[in-house]
Order: structure tokens, then C-alpha cells, then sequence
């Protein structure tokens, strides 16, 4: 099985399993499904993420009707927050005429940093981003 950063999407739909530091991957473009499960923490996030980026930059240009992210990471680098934050911004600031968006961000009960980081993204796009607090990710 390939890590996610060897893997060349071509903007078809992707599943791909969590390795010890990348995420479980999901992206489905007629169903407008954009998930991300897990942990998060590669040595290179821009290299890692690359063709998620591209991916997400295709599906922008002709979105599904509904567009739903998923994020439910128990623990993200420095890298990996940088490179979300811009997808959560891009995707708010380009794909709202074209689709309706819904953000829901997952976080452990107790875990105060991953909810804090939740809370910054709600802020940063307007209260897009509902919140959900669960026992395990």
C-alpha cells in the first residue's frame, strides 16, 4: 500500500487507509466529500499534501452541490495546520456560489487544544465550522 505522498490523485475519488503519521483520506467528488481522520504529522506536510491540494483546487473549479469537510484529527504538526488552514480558507472564500459548505470539526472530549484550533477556524471563516465533541477519533 502506497502513503499518501506517493500517491498521484488526478482528481478522481480517493480512499486511502491512516499510516502511523498520515491521516485516513477520503475525497468522493459527486458527493462532495472532503474527510480527513486521525493523525497528522509528516516529516514534509507541503510534500505529503501536494496532491490533496490539487485535488481540492479541481473539485473547486466544478463542485459537487453539497460539499461536506470532515476533519476529526486527534494530532496535527505545525505543517499540516498551515496547509488546512489555507484549504478551509480557499474552499470558504471560492466554493460558496458554486456549493453549500459544511465544516464539521471532531475533537476528543478534554482534548482543549484540538477544540481550541476548532474554535480558531470557526472564527476565521465566520462560524462555518460546527463543533463536535466526541469520545474517541
Amino acid at each position: 500500500m502506497k502513503d499518501l505522498d506517493e500517491i498521484t490523485f488526478n482528481f478522481v475519488d480517493v480512499e486511502i487507509q491512516a499510516t502511523k503519521r498520515t491521516p485516513y483520506l477520503k475525497l468522493n467528488k459527486a458527493e462532495g466529500i472532503i474527510e480527513l481522520r486521525g493523525k497528522s504529522f509528516p516529516e514534509n506536510a507541503t510534500s505529503t499534501y501536494w496532491s490533496l491540494n490539487r485535488w481540492i483546487a479541481e473539485y473547486i473549479a466544478y463542485p459537487a452541490k453539497n460539499t461536506n469537510i470532515c476533519i476529526a484529527l486527534s494530532f496535527m504538526n505545525s505543517g499540516t495546520s498551515r496547509l488546512i488552514t489555507e484549504m478551509l480558507k480557499n474552499m470558504h472564500s471560492t466554493i460558496g456560489i458554486k456549493s453549500n459548505l459544511t465544516v464539521n470539526w471532531y475533537y476528543e472530549k478534554g482534548d482543549t487544544e484540538m477544540e481550541s484550533i476548532g474554535q480558531y477556524y470557526n472564527e476565521l471563516l465566520e462560524g462555518l465550522i460546527v463543533l463536535h465533541e466526541v469520545d474517541k477519533i
